[in-house]
């Protein structure tokens, strides 16, 4: 790790992937339905999305340090960007 505030990029490229599945499972679990808002129950719904969007911040974070880390992999960081990019989709 660098200096303070620092993350090493392989923490920064674990927490992206951690938050992103803990992401898919706040979107998708729940009843059957398309979206969130139809699979949750009505009183759970504003606090799941700000949840939801903790994580993809979250996510978005980790990538950024990934992506200025010494481990840094381009088809990786695409690949994490896609798929953040479709969670977005599906919340």
């Amino acid at each position: 790790m660098g200096g303070p505030g620092e993350v090493d990029g392989r923490y920064a490229h674990a927490i992206a992937i951690a938050a992103m599945d803990a992401l898919g499972a706040v979107l998708l679990m729940g009843e059957p339905g398309e979206t969130m808002r139809e699979r949750a129950h009505e009183d759970e719904v504003d606090e799941r999305n700000r949840l939801a969007d903790r994580l993809f911040r979250l996510a978005g974070m980790a990538i950024d340090c990934y992506r200025s880390s010494d481990v840094f992999e381009s088809d990786e960081e695409r690949r994490m960007t896609e798929r953040r990019g479709r969670l977005r989709l599906v919340s």
